[in-house]
């Protein structure tokens, strides 16, 4: 892989309400990388993971970084099965060449504990 141009960025946002998605489009436009979420009414979690694949297969995945914004949305990181077979494809996507960044909230609440 060469150098990362925006193009290469894939920020999967399924986290934020309507006017944070909207805030986050505008800077995706602005700075050249791709946006999708759940605000696009077409859109599912579960539209990545055959993406994915089909990238690590194809050679498509070099090429790409993909942020999974939040990590929870994607996989119930609970669930120990669920879990295992989101990062058992995510690790198939890196191993080919790809870069995962899985995104986690630890806490929201300003007032902390």
């Amino acid at each position: 892989m060469g150098n990362l141009t925006a193009s290469d960025l894939y920020y999967v946002n399924v986290d934020d309400e309507p006017k944070g998605f909207r805030t986050k489009s505008r800077i995706a436009i602005a700075n050249g990388f791709k946006m999708t979420g759940t605000s696009n009414k077409r859109f599912t979690p579960a539209m990545v993971m055959p993406l994915l694949k089909q990238a690590a297969i194809d050679g498509g995945a070099a090429d790409m970084v993909v942020v999974f914004d939040t990590a929870k949305n994607f996989a119930d990181l609970m669930d120990k099965k669920n879990s295992s077979d989101f990062m058992r494809n995510v690790k198939d996507f890196v191993a080919a060449g790809g870069t995962a960044i899985l995104l986690c909230h630890v806490n929201k609440r300003k007032e902390g504990f």
